[in-house]
């Protein structure tokens, strides 16, 4: 689309749109645009993270506590479960990851 924007001689709608769409907000000519999607970006990568660290953080904990003791491993999931449930609090995520 940019391209035959630029070579039909509509660049100014081009600029229009890469305002509105694609412009990068942290950027100090960043001020002149909306940056639709570079924002829809961001905040689709902070959930990503928002939900994966404390899943891989639990997985990892669970793994590691079945492997030294196995045969007390609900003690283990228990005791897990409270873990992750404080360091994901105000996260909106805890309790969704399947495990427990």
């Amino acid at each position: 689309m940019r391209e035959f924007l630029l070579e039909s001689g509509k660049s100014g709608i081009w600029k229009t749109v890469d305002a509105i769409f694609f412009q990068d907000v942290t950027k100090t000519n960043g001020i002149e645009g909306i940056g639709i999607l570079y924002i829809v970006g961001q905040l689709f990568m902070r959930g990503l993270q928002l939900a994966i660290v404390p899943l891989v953080l639990t997985s990892l904990s669970l793994a590691m506590c079945s492997l030294a003791n196995p045969e007390t491993r609900k003690d283990c999931r228990e005791d897990i479960y409270h873990i992750h449930l404080l360091s994901c609090s105000g996260s909106g995520s805890c309790g969704s990851s399947g495990i427990f």
